[in-house]
């Protein structure tokens, strides 16, 4: 699904994985972890498994 703004599309870790994890890996605001179990990572091996 297209926007003007974003899209849309079923989330392929093997495609969309280093995309997210750049994103992720430069904020480093410990906030964006703070309801999930795992994270922040400090490397892309131990973001994919």
């Amino acid at each position: 699904m297209s926007g003007i703004w974003c899209r849309v599309e079923i989330l392929v870790p093997e495609k969309h994985a280093e995309e997210l994890y750049a994103a992720y890996v430069k904020q480093r605001h410990d906030q964006d972890w703070t309801y999930l179990p795992y994270g922040p990572f400090e490397y892309f091996d131990d973001y994919q498994s």
